[in-house]
């Protein structure tokens, strides 16, 4: 089977390759000139199905917390992480942040430690 396409491919497509191309050519010319009646929605809502669990907890959590305008800082430790001079130079981090005006709320992995702290407590 395969080496008949094989075959039917060289007989058709090699051997007539200046015809074929132009051939491509006409088609992709004369499909040209429609390009204008062409619309694509390319919003947010398009791409995304109605009953999507993702999309449904998103909108749930933007009602609940507002706008969804955020940035993510990346902190690297120069120690383990959960040392007592990380957690203090990550804590004095974050307070920083928290004292510039355009910020209203830090979220930081202390903050994330202290309600786990608090649940399993």
């Amino acid at each position: 089977m395969q080496q008949a396409f094989i075959k039917l491919y060289n007989k058709t497509i090699l051997q007539h390759a200046k015809l074929c191309i132009t051939f491509i050519l006409c088609i992709t010319a004369s499909l040209s000139f429609y390009i204008s009646n062409v619309h694509l929605e390319v919003s947010a809502d398009s791409l995304v199905l109605e009953n999507d669990k993702d999309l449904e907890f998103y909108r749930f959590a933007n009602a609940r917390y507002g706008s969804d305008d955020y940035l993510v800082i990346t902190y690297k430790p120069f120690e383990n992480l959960f040392s007592e001079d990380e957690l203090s130079r990550l804590e004095r981090l974050s307070n920083e942040i928290q004292q510039l005006k355009l910020v209203d709320n830090v979220i930081s992995i202390l903050t994330s430690l202290f309600f786990l702290v608090r649940l399993y407590h």
